[in-house]
C-alpha cells in the first residue's frame, strides 16, 4: 500500500509538473509508475509466500495413535518480546519456523497465576503463549501427561509496512513414561 500512495504522489506531481509546460514532469510520473509495478510485486510476492504457507499447513499429520488427546488454538502473544532469549524476537521464531515444527511447554507466573510459553525445540526460543483461558487445562494436562507440541498452521497478516506473523499449534499429550 505504502509503494501505491507513493506511486500517486508522483504520478500527480508529474502530471503537475506537465500542466505547466515542463518536460521534468515526464520523469517524474515515470517514477510514478515505478513506485505503483513495485507495489504491485511485492504485494504478488506476498501473496505466493501465503500460499505456500497454507499449501504446508494442510499436510499436517494426523494425531498419534497412541495419544491421549489434542488441543489446538492460536497461540497469543506472538507480537511481543521474547521471555527465553535474547537472541530473537517472538516474530523472527515464527518468520525462521515451519508447519509441523515442534515445541515445548515452559510453565511460569505471570501476574501471579500460572502461565506456559512456547518454546521453539529448533531456535530455543519462545513464540508465544497459551491463552489465558486454556491454562487451567494446560496445566492440568502438562502435571500429568507428557505434551508435545507442533505447529499446525501459520498467517501472515500485513500491517502497513509490515508483515506480522501468527500461528495455530496443536499440544498432543501421552501417558507419562513410568519412572
Amino acid at each position: 500500500m505504502f509503494f501505491y500512495i507513493i506511486g500517486f504522489i508522483f504520478v500527480w506531481g508529474g502530471f503537475a509538473t506537465l500542466m505547466k509546460g515542463n518536460n521534468a514532469g515526464y520523469l517524474v510520473l515515470i517514477v510514478g509508475i515505478g513506485f505503483f509495478f513495485l507495489g504491485y510485486i511485492l504485494k504478488k510476492k506476498i501473496r505466493e509466500n501465503k500460499a505456500v504457507i497454507s499449501s504446508r499447513s494442510s499436510d499436517t499429520g494426523s494425531e498419534g495413535e497412541d495419544s491421549e488427546g489434542t488441543i489446538t488454538f492460536k497461540a497469543v502473544g506472538s507480537t511481543f518480546d521474547c521471555k527465553y532469549s535474547d537472541r530473537y524476537e517472538r516474530q523472527d521464531v515464527l518468520r525462521r519456523s515451519g508447519v509441523n515444527d515442534t515445541f515445548h511447554l515452559q510453565e511460569y507466573e505471570w501476574e501471579g497465576k500460572p502461565a506456559f510459553a512456547l518454546i521453539s525445540d529448533t531456535l530455543n526460543a519462545d513464540f508465544g503463549v497459551v491463552p489465558a483461558k486454556l491454562v487451567r487445562k494446560v496445566k492440568e494436562i502438562y502435571d500429568h501427561y507428557t505434551v508435545i507440541g507442533r505447529i499446525t498452521k501459520i498467517n501472515m497478516i500485513d500491517k502497513r509496512d509490515d508483515t506480522v506473523y501468527y500461528c495455530e499449534v496443536c499440544l498432543e499429550y501421552y501417558e507419562k513414561d513410568p519412572e
